[in-house]
């Protein structure tokens, strides 16, 4: 069990924030894919420290050879799994966590929160994407399973400023602004999954630099949501 966990994910507010110092000062560190980076390069802002890396497992190969501590990998569709034994054979030494129920679990309130029934289409050599994107931010992965996995009293979240205001706006990817379109997550119900987060692990979430905010009455909304 943590104490308090740090989950930097790389939204605007994040840039000048001078947080570096204070996220370098957490029991443990989560960050998301490329965001280890901004180690290097922006250590005053996104702080120095390495410990734990999460991403789908789709995108795993670049970060066995990055210096960290483990390696959360999660699966958003089936199949992504099928090389477990060879991704755990890469990350050698490095711990390996998958959480799989866990994220099953999660993703399930998240379509039934944000009614989404079917919205993609596989083909043969494919995906066609229709409407809400159907599976939950990184983000809201490694918020996930820092609950699960970690067990702390509390999780601060540093950059999440679109789940943390739960607003319905497109993502800007700060890696590849030109050239990328950033799946539409339904951050509106991301942000009604904190409480329920909250309330499952018994953990505190809070955001920084950006305050999380919730409309009055949203929890019990949505805990009535999922129970029916």
């Amino acid at each position: 069990m943590s104490g308090r966990v740090a989950i930097v994910g790389h939204g605007k507010s994040m840039q000048e924030s001078g947080l570096g110092g204070e996220i370098d000062g957490f029991e443990r560190i989560v960050r998301m894919k490329q965001g280890w980076q901004l180690t290097q390069t922006n250590s005053k802002d996104y702080g120095i420290r390495l410990d734990i890396l999460c991403s789908t497992l789709k995108t795993w190969r670049p970060y066995w050879k990055i210096p960290i501590r483990e390696y959360w990998g999660y699966q958003n569709f089936p199949g992504q799994d099928a090389a477990l034994s060879k991704i755990r054979e890469h990350f050698g030494s490095i711990k390996v966590e998958t959480a799989d129920a866990t994220i099953k679990h999660w993703l399930g309130i998240y379509r039934g929160l944000a009614d989404i029934r079917g919205g993609w289409e596989r083909a043969s050599d494919g995906m066609v994407k229709e409407g809400d994107e159907p599976w939950f931010s990184t983000g809201m992965a490694a918020i996930v399973m820092a609950g699960q996995i970690l067990r702390p009293a509390e999780i601060v979240l540093f950059g999440f400023d679109h789940l943390a205001t739960g607003k319905r706006e497109d993502f800007k990817n700060i890696f590849r602004p030109k050239d990328h379109v950033y799946p539409r997550h339904a951050w509106n119900v991301e942000n009604r999954m904190l409480s329920l987060i909250e309330a499952h692990y018994g953990v505190r979430i809070e955001s920084k630099p950006i305050e999380r905010s919730a409309a009055p009455g949203d929890r019990d909304e949505t805990l009535r949501a999922v129970s029916a």
